[in-house]
């Protein structure tokens, strides 16, 4: 979880930067940042879900 923060943090810097520089270096590391934190959030959210389906029969709650 940590790392994950931090590269968002390390996102939201690169943005700002790029913004203010509208350097095209700036904005390609800031592209491979975002969609390194977009790959991290689609992997947690698929890994949640499927933990979830998992435990959908012994506690249906978790799914509503």
């Amino acid at each position: 979880m940590p790392e994950e923060i931090e590269k968002i943090k390390k996102k939201s810097r690169l943005w700002e930067k790029c913004f203010k520089t509208k350097s095209v270096s700036d904005f390609r590391a800031y592209c491979k940042v975002r969609n390194q934190v977009r790959k991290m959030t689609t992997e947690a959210q698929a890994k949640e879900e499927k933990d979830i389906a998992a435990k959908v029969k012994t506690n249906p709650k978790l799914f509503w």
